[in-house]
C-alpha cells in the first residue's frame, strides 16, 4: 500500500471528493449584446472547467479506492473478506479489520513494558543498545495510546513531550557507569535534549573511552588512599614446650637412646 501510495485511502487521510455537479449555460435574452454575453458565457466556461477537472479527479479517486481494495481483498483469506460485505470503501475495511484483529490487550501491552524495564546495556555498544530500547518502544507505541494525527492537539504535544523526555531518561539511566558523566551532564541540561541530540554524544563518549582503554573496565580512582607500607619483621620461633620434646625424642634413632646421649 505505502509503495503505492494508497496507505491514505486505508487510513481515510484521502476521503472520496464530493461529486461534481455540472454547470448550467447562462441565459439571456435574444436581443441581449455581446458585452452582455461576454461574462456570462466566461463565467460559464470558468465554471465547465472546474467541473471537467473536479470530475477527473473523483474518477483517479475511484480508481486508486478500486486498486487499494484489490490489494487488501487478495491480502486476506477468503472467510476473512467475506466479513466485509456491504463496506464500500477501504478504509471502512481496513477501520473493521483493526476492530476485530489487531492486538491491544492490556496483558500483552505490561509484557512489553516488564520487557522494556528489564533491558540494560551490559556488554552492548550504545547503537545496539538504543536499538533494543527504539524497538520496545515502538512496540508500545502500536500498544498503547493513540495521539491525534493532525499534529494541532496541545495535549497530544505535551504527552509526546513527556513521553520523550521519559525515554531519555530511561536509557541515560541503564548505562554502564563510565557513562556517569555524561549522563549527569545532559540529565541537567534545560531544556531536555532530544534523545538522538543526546546520542551523538555518548557515542563521542563512547569512542573516547575505547580510545583510552576504560570502557567495560572499572578504573581506580585517583583519590583512592593506600595504606602505608610497613617494613616486615621477622616473627622468632617460641620456645619448645615439653610435647615438643616428646616428640623429638620419639624421632631420635634407637642407638642414641641406648647410649643415652642427645643430639
Amino acid at each position: 500500500m505505502g509503495g503505492q501510495q494508497l496507505w491514505g485511502y486505508l487510513t481515510g487521510e484521502r476521503p472520496c471528493p464530493p461529486t461534481p455537479t455540472a454547470p448550467t449555460p447562462p441565459t439571456y435574452a435574444p436581443d441581449a449584446t455581446d458585452e452582455v454575453k461576454k461574462p456570462l458565457l466566461d463565467a460559464f466556461e470558468a465554471a465547465l472547467e472546474t467541473y471537467e477537472s473536479d470530475r477527473d479527479s473523483q474518477a483517479a479517486w475511484l480508481h486508486e479506492e478500486a486498486c487499494a481494495k484489490a490489494i487488501l481483498f487478495a491480502s486476506m483469506e477468503v472467510d476473512i473478506s467475506m466479513s466485509l460485505r456491504g463496506l464500500s470503501t477501504s478504509h471502512l475495511m481496513w477501520a473493521h479489520l483493526r476492530r476485530s484483529y489487531e492486538i491491544r490487550n492490556e496483558a500483552l501491552y505490561l509484557a512489553v513494558v516488564e520487557e522494556a524495564q528489564s533491558l540494560r546495556q551490559h556488554d552492548s555498544t550504545v547503537e545496539e543498545f538504543h536499538r533494543q530500547m527504539s524497538a520496545v518502544w515502538h512496540r508500545l507505541d502500536i500498544l498503547g495510546a493513540e495521539f491525534c494525527a493532525s499534529g494541532t492537539c496541545q495535549c497530544c504535544d505535551r504527552h509526546r513531550s513527556q513521553r520523550e523526555t521519559l525515554r531519555l531518561h530511561e536509557f541515560l539511566s541503564r548505562l554502564r557507569p563510565e557513562f556517569e558523566v555524561v549522563r549527569s551532564q545532559l540529565l541537567t541540561r534545560r531544556p531536555h535534549p532530544p534523545l538522538n541530540e543526546a546520542m551523538s554524544e555518548l557515542r563521542a563518549e563512547e569512542s573516547r573511552l575505547w580510545a583510552g582503554g576504560m570502557s567495560g573496565e572499572s578504573q581506580p580512582s585517583i583519590l583512592a588512599a593506600h595504606a602505608p607500607l610497613v617494613p616486615s619483621v621477622p616473627r622468632r620461633s617460641p620456645p619448645p614446650t615439653l610435647d615438643d620434646e616428646y616428640y623429638t625424642c620419639l624421632r631420635r634413632p634407637v642407638w642414641l637412646l641406648w647410649q643415652g646421649s642427645s643430639p
